[in-house]
């Protein structure tokens, strides 16, 4: 700037007619000096933003708050019972035989339907869709696969029996009596309860004796499968 005025002076001593050049060199040098410490003072703030950049890398950008993680809320307990029973040597369950029979399963789905729980029931579709046979609804797993396609949280698997015990004649009749034992397991995806239950039963017919064997201790294991069921979801509520 004070070699730019210097020269305004010199040209002024020389002829008159500059003074307008001077004042016009004047006014530029004024300008270029602001600009020039503008330049400085951009400067300045361009070091200091990179040294604040460095020492808080995130420090200019927004913070933005996260949606906070809503926890799932619990599936409300649903129950499915799966209990093929045999008489004599004949096994019954949905639609394995032509005639349909499911005495135990039916008290025990009766016990809990009573109790207040919800109940699940497999349909034909989901029998004959997936091609299941006896051997196979007698494994625990396949229980527990069919159980979960159909939405329920727990499963109450097992089998019921009865066998001829004795043969008897009174009064010219006969009578049949048979023994029925019977065992389920209550399950999640892990075992929480195993409940058996036994009764005797007779009849003028062999057959009928099974039945009404299998229908005493199919009450029995009813009341078992409830209490243990009421003391699965009480656990299940404290924890």
């Amino acid at each position: 700037m004070i070699a730019k005025r210097t020269l305004c002076i010199c040209a002024a001593a020389s002829c008159l007619t500059a003074y307008p050049l001077c004042a016009e060199i004047d006014l530029l040098s004024e300008v270029l000096a602001e600009n020039e410490a503008s330049s400085i003072l951009l400067e300045q703030m361009e070091e200091q933003l990179a040294e604040r950049e460095e020492a808080e890398p995130f420090a200019g950008l927004l913070e933005v708050d996260e949606a906070p993680v809503v926890p799932e809320a619990p599936k409300s307990p649903s129950f499915l019972v799966i209990v093929p029973e045999r008489v004599d040597v004949e096994w019954y369950w949905y639609f394995y035989t032509e005639e349909s029979q499911h005495i135990v399963q039916t008290e025990i789905e009766k016990r809990l339907v009573r109790d207040g729980h919800t109940l699940l029931e497999i349909g034909g579709e989901a029998i004959l869709g997936a091609d299941l046979t006896l051997d196979n609804i007698l494994k625990r797993q396949t229980a527990l696969d069919i159980a979960t396609r159909l939405g329920a949280t727990h499963l109450i698997h097992g089998q019921a029996t009865a066998a001829p015990a004795s043969q008897s004649v009174a009064y010219g009749v006969t009578v049949y009596r048979s023994n029925a034992d019977l065992q389920v397991r209550v399950a999640d995806g892990k075992m929480l309860a195993v409940e058996d239950a036994s009764a005797t039963g007779g009849a003028e017919a062999q057959k009928a004796a099974g039945r009404a064997a299998l229908k005493d201790a199919g009450k029995k294991l009813a009341k078992n499968v409830g209490r243990a069921v009421e003391k699965i979801l009480q656990n299940d509520t404290k924890s």
